[in-house]
Formats: structure tokens, sequence, C-alpha cells
């Protein structure tokens, strides 16, 4: 079969062996479980980018796949290859557990959902039915069999971090996971309630507070990782979001199906980037305020140190005192002074203190301060 694209489309392959790998740095399993998360995020928000835009240029004739489908299969099949790049195994048993667990809440809810519309019958039994739910797992299957194929195309880079990948992976497992469990606990959305509402704006800002703090400690260009991340949230939102809220909002004019909660809930993106952004802004400002204050220590006790009096260093006891020792027997009308008695921190044989440093009880206190 591959032989056989290979003859039929000969410029495709050529394409695709131009293209530059990509690279993963091994990381623990951890770090590598939220870095397939985070390629996963960006291979869906791309592809679903790029399909609304094409879904725009066909007529509704045209059969081809729901955006939210080629997302998944996309998503999947990065987050599959990059966790094995990276991790190995391990760090593929830890993405498959969080998507079996992710799966199982949202069937919970799904239940619930069709048991409060009355079963499979109130959606032609597309949803609400065993047959329904299984089909709509083939994009995440043929993922499976798509990432067996990246794992070729991906290299192993140098380090020990993915730092991009990281910050985006964080923010969409707690998004999926926090609108699994909304869902699971609040059931159906009420039409005017501000409960869902006010629920997704605060899980938004969570996630961009926890992607925040993912950028401090992992990435080296922090506002450069952040505006990575950002560009992918911001386009995704200004591209897909807004025409879909906007053909929903012109048929709406005049009701109540769209209150002020729901419109803090659709700028949920905007909440999640500008949490972010505060957090690198308030690490900023603490390293900034902790400078100027190792620099003002700095300033004013160094001259204060400078103006502390050196202790005076022992006179030298002049040669010529040896001498008049040795005469003072033969001439006994001169007197040679009294000898001092040796300060106790003259280690020299001829009680010569040059060069000599003072002792550390007398010594003035060194202040070592950093100013940079």
């Amino acid at each position: 079969m591959l032989d056989g694209l290979r003859r039929e489309f000969p410029e495709v392959i050529t394409f695709a062996r131009a293209l530059p790998h990509p690279r993963v740095a091994r990381a623990s399993p951890f770090w590598s479980v939220m870095a397939a998360f985070g390629a996963g995020f960006f291979a869906s928000g791309i592809v679903t980018i790029l399909v609304s835009l094409l879904f725009r240029l066909t007529t509704r004739e045209t059969p081809l796949p729901a955006p939210f489908e080629l997302a998944g299969l996309a998503g999947t099949a990065a987050a599959l290859a990059v966790a094995w790049v990276g991790g190995g195994r391990t760090a593929v048993a830890g993405y498959v557990g969080v998507l079996v667990v992710e799966r199982l809440l949202s069937l919970l809810g799904q239940l619930r959902f069709c048991g409060e519309l009355g079963g499979s019958a109130a959606l032609g039994g597309r949803l609400c039915s065993v047959g329904g739910y299984l089909i709509a797992l083939w994009p995440q299957l043929l993922g499976v069999a798509i990432a067996i194929a990246l794992v070729r195309w991906i290299r192993t880079g140098l380090g020990d971090r993915n730092p991009t990948l990281e910050a985006a992976g964080i923010f969409a497992l707690v998004r999926t996971l926090g609108v699994t469990f909304l869902n699971l606990m609040l059931g159906t959305a009420t039409v005017g309630s501000p409960v869902w509402p006010l629920f997704l704006l605060l899980l938004a800002i969570a996630g961009g507070v926890a992607m925040g703090y993912t950028v401090l400690r992992r990435a080296r260009r922090t506002w450069r990782t952040l505006g990575i991340v950002a560009f992918v949230v911001a386009a995704e939102f200004a591209l897909v979001s807004v025409p879909l809220f906007v053909s929903q909002v012109l048929p709406a004019q005049g009701t109540d199906l769209i209150g002020p909660f729901d419109l803090l809930a659709f700028f949920s993106p905007v909440f999640a980037i500008g949490a972010a952004a505060i957090v690198l802004y308030l690490a900023a400002a603490r390293r900034v305020d902790a400078t100027e204050s190792a620099y003002a220590r700095c300033r004013y006790s160094a001259p204060a140190a400078r103006a502390r009096p050196r202790p005076k260093a022992p006179r030298r006891r002049p040669r010529a005192l040896g001498l008049l020792r040795l005469s003072e027997r033969s001439r006994p009308g001169l007197r040679a002074a009294p000898r001092k008695a040796r300060s106790s921190h003259d280690s020299r044989p001829n009680g010569s203190s040059r060069g000599k440093r003072a002792p550390p009880s007398s010594r003035p206190e060194m202040i070592r301060l950093s100013c940079r």
C-alpha cells in the first residue's frame, strides 16, 4: 500500500522527507505525560483552526468529518508519539491511564444526561446508545495507528525538559478534567443560571495560574514560552469560537438565552492568559524588589563598615634596642628601656608585625552582599 502511494504521489513523499524532524527531550514520567498532553493540545488546536477555515470554503453537502473528530485524531497521535519518545512505556501508560479516567467520568456524565432527556429516543439513538458511543471513539483508535508512524519521525532532543509542551499540557489537563468533573457534578446547564459560567471562568483562571507556575519552574525564557501557548489559545478563540458565538448571538437577540455570566464564560480563554501573565509579572516584580533591597543594603552598610577604625598594628621594636641591652653591663651609666611584653597576637620571634593581619576579634565585620 505504501509503495503504491509513493508511486502515485511522489511529490508528497518528497515534501514529507524534507520536513524537519521535531525533537523532544527525555524527562521524568510526570513531565513526559504533561508534554504529551501539550503536544495533543497544539496538534488539536492547529487542526481545529485549519479544518474550521476549510469548512467555510466548502459546501454543506461535502462529506467531511467534524472538526472536533479530526482534532481528536491529531491530538491522540501527537500525544502518544511524544509520550513514547519523551518517557517511554511509563509515560505512555500514564497518558492512557489519564484518558481512561477522563472517559469513564465523561461516560457517567453522559449517562446522566441521557437519563434526564428520556433516553436514546431524545437524540435519535446516536448519542445515548452503546453503538453510538463506540463509533464516536474512532478518532482515538485511528490516532493510535498514526502515532506509530510519528514515533519514527520524532527525534530525541537534548536536555531534560520540554517547557512549552509541559506548560500547554498542564493547561489542557486542568481544563479537560475540570470540565469533566463539572459535567458530572452539575449536570446539564440551565439557561440563565450563573453556576456553569462562573465555574467555567474559575476553571479557566485555575488553568492559567497552573500554566504560569509551570512556565516559571520549567522554562528559561518565561515570556517567550507563555507567548507561544497564548498564541495558540488566542488563535483558536478568535478564528473558531468567536465566529461560532456570533452566529449564535445574532438569532438570539432580544431573548434571555445569553446573559452577562455567559459572556464572561465565553471570554474565559482571555482570563486564562491574563492569569498566567499576572503570575509571571508578580514573579518578575519579586525578583526586582529582591535585587533593589540587596543593592540598598550594600549601599548603606558598606560605608559604615569602612568608617569603623581599624586597630593599629603594634609598633616595631628598633634594632638598636638589642645593641643597648648587649652593652648594658659594659656601660653601667646607660640604662636600656624596659622590654615590653610580647603581644599575644605577635607570633614572630623578633616581635615584628609587619604584614601581620589583625586578630579576628578586632577586625571590622565584612559585609558580603551581591548587588547585581
